[in-house]
This record gives C-alpha cells, structure tokens and sequence, in this order.
C-alpha cells in the first residue's frame, strides 16, 4: 500500500500495489503488478534496475522512480508530475515483515 496526493481531487489517497506474476522480456525480468484503488484497477510490468524502477511500455522501459536517491530531492515522473523524495529510511509493517523504504 502507498499513499499519494490524487492530482484530479488534492485528497491523499491510499493505492494498493500486488505483484501477481513475472516474466522475462529481452532476457529481463519483469514483474506483473497490479494497482489497486478506489477509481481504478489496472496493471504494469515493472523492473528493479541499478538506478530505478521501470515500467514496460510499447516504446520500451521507462524509468518510473529513480534510485539511488537522497532526502529532498527531486525528478519528474513519466507522466510529468513532480516527485520529492519525502525520506530515503522510511519504516513500514507489513503482514511479510517490517521493511525500510523510500517514501517518495
């Protein structure tokens, strides 16, 4: 789960993020995660890579968060909206265990 300001309402809301599936494209591995909130269900290819997350497009993989990060920072997304890196050791419980992230 992960929280983001909706960009149509300026309300935060709560998305859930599944990984049902990978599979290998090019020789890379993808992993099949789908989104789950209260307006949409959709799904995306995503890869771990040295310097961030990618998603799969028709055109090829595009960065959709960048890492390795620090506090404050800031990047564009794909779609052209802004992302500031909120804290690069954020703690979060979930039923798989306690893990530290980056809150974006």
């Amino acid at each position: 789960m992960y929280e983001y300001k909706n960009g149509y309402t300026g309300s935060i809301d709560i998305d859930t993020l599944l990984i049902s599936k990978d599979t290998l494209v090019n020789g890379e591995r993808y992993f099949y995660s789908t989104f789950a909130s209260e307006y949409n269900l959709y799904g995306v290819y995503l890869t771990n890579r040295s310097d961030g997350v990618y998603g799969l497009t028709e055109s090829g993989p595009v960065r959709v968060f960048k890492y390795p990060v620090i506090k404050g920072e800031k990047f564009l997304s794909p779609s052209g909206r802004n992302i500031t890196v909120q804290s690069i050791d954020q703690l979060i419980s979930t039923p798989a265990g306690n893990f530290t992230t980056i809150h974006y």
